[in-house]
């Protein structure tokens, strides 16, 4: 299935809005899950979407190797921030949608980096 691109409705909630652009939820109603309305760390992340019915496994430390679909967590001067990665494809709800390499460098020109992610191992949904 494809995914459908969604802006983060603030400023705090990519993480949700990743989920809801996976699973097809409203952010809304990933808020919910992750018991968040704003930030997120990995494990609100990882709780949501296990209460959704989604398989998925932590990675602290990015290897040069990514999974076809995972939460990327990016490191950033002004914090983290969340992005949704399927089929070397990003969504990134708080900018736009980048091919992964072309994401990769826009990261190294700006000086962030990718720090970690949540790879998705299987599903109970259609995604």
């Amino acid at each position: 299935m494809r995914v459908s691109f969604k802006p983060q409705p603030t400023d705090t909630t990519c993480g949700q809005t990743c989920i809801s652009m996976l699973t097809k939820y409203p952010v809304e109603w990933c808020q919910a899950f992750t018991d968040k309305v704003n930030e997120t760390c990995d494990y609100d992340l990882v709780k949501a979407l296990i209460l959704i019915g989604v398989s998925c496994n932590r990675y602290n430390n990015y290897f040069e190797s990514l999974p076809k679909i995972a939460i990327l967590l990016i490191d950033q001067i002004e914090g983290g921030h969340w992005v949704l990665l399927k089929n070397n494809t990003i969504y990134d709800p708080a900018r736009s949608i980048y091919s992964l390499s072309g994401f990769k460098g826009m990261l190294t020109k700006q000086g962030y980096e990718i720090s970690g992610y949540i790879e998705i191992a299987n599903n109970n949904i259609d995604y």
